[in-house]
């Protein structure tokens, strides 16, 4: 399948469980209550009937796959981007070649079941972004991904919010599950994560980041998945 940038598919959720898995481009997916970035030679699992919405950044090219709920059991019932080794990709590719994987036919049989081990040792990819309910907590959010390359402190950033910095670290944790600090390096994260996928030079994107130069960038990068950006995007 293929979408041109700034296609956008309304919140909507499936009957089976769903995995997306992007060839070109980036998938930028919403929840009520998390942000995902769904770069190329990763995939997204959704479990059945959550609810989300699907805009593209750039020209993408994605396979789709459906798992009934027998077989998505086994993989967990919470959104996430998983990495894709090699084999998983092949099954993937496969799986959507043949449309439908039939269990009576040995073959077949065989691909869904190394797809589906495949896909449940896949490691996790911290890549989502959650985001608090509460308005006060909101602003803040809204103030900090206007400038993210800025330093302001967490009570600047609160100021006329109607809550103080404490209130703001506290609805933090409890809503988005992490600090205000914990939250603002995952943002910048995310942002990396797009620019770079749109073909952005790296030290560009560590000074829209709020870095002064791409070495403590390239840490955290390599720090948060595992690879530096040229090894991630390679």
């Amino acid at each position: 399948m293929r979408f041109p940038s700034c296609s956008r598919i309304e919140q909507h959720d499936h009957e089976w469980a769903q995995l997306v898995y992007a060839t070109q481009g980036t998938l930028a997916v919403e929840t009520l209550t998390k942000h995902w970035l769904l770069p190329p030679y990763r995939c997204l699992w959704v479990p059945a009937q959550v609810k989300h919405s699907v805009e593209t950044i750039g020209a993408t090219a994605m396979h789709t796959l459906f798992l009934r709920p027998d077989c998505a059991q086994a993989i967990g019932d919470t959104i996430c981007i998983r990495d894709v080794s090699p084999l998983l990709r092949e099954l993937i590719l496969e799986a959507t070649r043949l449309e439908m994987l039939d269990d009576a036919i040995p073959y077949q049989a065989a691909c869904l079941y190394l797809l589906l081990a495949q896909l449940n040792e896949a490691q996790a990819l911290q890549l989502a972004l959650p985001l608090p309910r509460d308005p006060r907590a909101c602003r803040v959010v809204e103030r900090t991904l206007r400038s993210l390359d800025e330093k302001e402190t967490l009570a600047e950033l609160a100021r006329g919010t109607g809550a103080s910095a404490r209130t703001i670290e506290r609805l933090f944790r409890a809503e988005a599950g992490v600090s205000f600090g914990r939250w603002r390096q995952q943002a910048r994260l995310h942002h990396a994560v797009k620019r770079l996928s749109e073909g952005c030079d790296v030290t560009n994107v560590a000074l829209e980041c709020g870095y002064e130069g791409t070495s403590a960038f390239i840490v955290m990068f390599r720090r948060s998945l595992g690879k530096t950006p040229g090894q991630y995007f390679q």
